[in-house]
C-alpha cells in the first residue's frame, strides 16, 4: 500500500510539474473570457475603458503613429499593445467582405467602437496570460524551484483583483505587464557575472516603457537601483557615483521621457493637473473627496478587502527581507 501511495504521489508531482503552468494559464483564460461581453455595444459602461480602444481605432483610421487625442488621457505606451491586434481585426473586416469600403470601417470605428470592446478585453486577457508567465519566469530565476514558481503563477492567476482587471480594456493589466517585464530582466541580471553597458541600456528602456504606460510604472526604477545595490560589484561609490554605465542608463531614461511626451502631450498635462489637485485637495474617489493620507489609506483598504491573504503575506515577507543580513559593502 505504501509503495502504491508513493508511486501515485511521485506520478502526481511529475504531472503537476510538467503540466501545472498550462493548467494555471487555462484556468486564467477561462476566468478572463467569462463576461467579456458585459455591457456589449455600450462604449462607456466601465469607467475609462473606451480610451485605449478608441485611440487605437483613430490611429488606424488616420494612419497616425501618435495617440495624441483628447479622449486618450493615458500615457501612450499601452495603446501599442492593442494596436496590432485591432489593426488585424480591421484588415479582417475589410478582406472578409463585412465592410465594403475603408470609409465604412472608419464610420464603424467612430460611431460603434463600443462593439469592439469585447475584442479589446480579449487582448487584455492575453496580456494577463503573459503577466502570469512572467511571474512564473521571475520566480524560477530567483528561487530555481518549480513548485514555488507554480505557486506564484497560481496566486496571480487566482487573484480576485487581477482577474477583475483582466475583464476590461483599461491600462492596469498592460501596466502590470511592463512592470513584470522589467522585473524579469532584472532577475536575470542578478546571476550575471558582470553587468554590461547593453544591460544598463535595456534596463533603462524597460523602465521608460513602464513609466510610459502609467506614472506608477516608475516604481521599477527602485528595483533597478536595488539590483545594483545588492550585487557584489564594489562599494556604493563604485556602483553608483563612479559607474558611468549607471549614469548613461539614467540619461537614456531622461531622453525617452520627451519621446513619451511627444507621443501624447495631453497625458502629461492631465496627470500633472491631477497630481497638483491631489497635493492641494486630496484624492477624489468613490464619490467623495479624501485628503492625501485618506486617499492612501483608501487604496490600502481596497487592497485588503480584495486580497487580504496576499497583502498579509506580502507584509510579512517584506519584514523578513528587511531584517535579513545585508551583504552590501559600504
Amino acid at each position: 500500500m505504501n509503495i502504491l501511495m508513493k508511486f501515485i504521489w511521485n506520478m502526481s508531482k511529475k504531472i503537476i510539474e510538467k503540466y501545472g503552468l498550462a493548467v494555471i494559464l487555462s484556468f486564467f483564460i477561462l476566468m478572463g473570457v467569462t463576461g467579456i461581453f458585459y455591457s456589449f455595444s455600450m462604449a462607456y459602461a466601465v469607467g475609462d475603458e473606451s480610451a485605449i480602444t478608441s485611440a487605437a481605432l483613430k490611429m488606424i483610421a488616420e494612419m497616425n503613429f501618435r495617440p495624441n487625442y483628447f479622449s486618450f488621457y493615458y500615457f501612450p505606451v499601452a495603446v501599442y499593445l492593442y494596436l496590432p491586434f485591432i489593426a488585424l481585426l480591421m484588415i479582417f473586416f475589410r478582406t472578409s467582405g463585412l465592410f465594403s469600403s475603408i470609409e465604412q470601417i472608419k464610420e464603424f470605428g467612430t460611431i460603434d467602437f463600443g462593439k469592439l470592446l469585447p475584442f479589446s478585453r480579449l487582448i487584455t486577457v492575453f496580456i494577463g496570460v503573459l503577466c502570469i508567465y512572467l511571474t512564473f519566469r521571475i520566480t524560477e530565476k530567483l528561487f530555481k524551484n518549480r513548485w514555488i514558481s507554480l505557486l506564484a503563477g497560481w496566486l496571480l492567476a487566482s487573484s480576485l483583483m487581477f482577474v477583475q482587471m483582466s475583464h476590461f480594456a483599461r491600462v492596469w493589466v498592460p501596466q502590470v505587464f511592463f512592470i513584470l517585464l522589467a522585473f524579469d530582466y532584472f532577475a536575470g541580471l542578478l546571476a550575471k557575472e558582470k553587468i554590461t553597458l547593453k544591460n544598463y541600456i535595456i534596463s533603462a528602456i524597460l523602465i521608460a516603457l513602464s513609466f510610459g504606460t502609467h506614472t506608477i510604472g516608475i516604481v521599477v526604477y527602485a528595483s533597478f537601483f536595488c539590483l545594483l545595490l545588492i550585487r557584489h560589484d564594489g562599494t556604493i561609490f563604485e556602483k553608483f557615483i563612479k559607474n558611468k554605465n549607471f549614469w548613461l542608463a539614467n540619461l537614456v531614461i531622461l531622453l525617452l521621457v520627451p519621446v513619451i511626451y511627444f507621443l501624447n502631450p495631453g497625458a502629461f498635462y492631465r496627470y500633472g493637473f491631477y497630481i497638483a489637485s491631489v497635493a492641494n485637495q486630496g484624492v477624489a474617489t468613490a464619490g467623495q473627496s479624501l485628503g492625501v493620507i485618506g486617499g492612501a489609506t483608501y487604496y490600502i483598504r481596497i487592497l485588503f478587502e480584495h486580497e487580504p491573504l496576499l497583502l498579509t503575506a506580502f507584509g510579512l515577507s517584506a519584514l523578513v527581507l528587511f531584517f535579513k543580513k545585508r551583504r552590501c559593502k559600504l
